[in-house]
């Protein structure tokens, strides 16, 4: 194993690290506040994108024993894609409407999101060349 290798695990886990934590309290802090903005942002936020999961599959849970449907766990993970697709696409207008209050929670959220994509990214770009390196060198 080469130094350029741990080099890239260790440039890779930080990053991956770092974008994690900026995202994780970015949102916790971007949450509460699209909620406080008003039931407007309230519906948007949470209670559509909750009900697009929650309805079909408490529905799916009630008919399993009398219809051939779907299982629901398999039905949550396809409803979660549009759901979580609203629900991110009302909070960035939520920041876009409310730049002023909540600035800094908005560049927390997207620095995490940036990281988060280069640590990806240069996993799946530069990954594969550091694997054939490591399995040549054990040879």
């Amino acid at each position: 194993m080469d130094i350029w290798f741990t080099l890239f695990v260790a440039v890779i886990a930080l990053a991956a690290a770092a974008g994690f934590s900026l995202v994780l309290v970015g949102y916790i802090n971007a949450l509460p506040a699209s909620v406080a903005g008003g039931r407007n942002w309230l519906w948007a936020v949470l209670v559509i994108p909750s009900a697009i999961v929650a309805v079909p599959v408490a529905i799916a849970f009630i008919l399993t024993p009398f219809a051939e449907v779907m299982a629901p766990a398999t039905l949550a993970r396809w409803l979660a894609i549009p759901a979580l697709v609203l629900h991110g696409g009302a909070l960035i207008r939520f920041f876009a409407t409310h730049w002023q209050g909540n600035e800094k929670t908005a560049k927390q959220l997207g620095g995490g999101l940036l990281l988060l994509a280069l640590a990806v990214g240069g996993l799946y770009g530069a990954g594969p060349m550091f694997a054939e390196r490591v399995v040549a060198n054990v040879k």
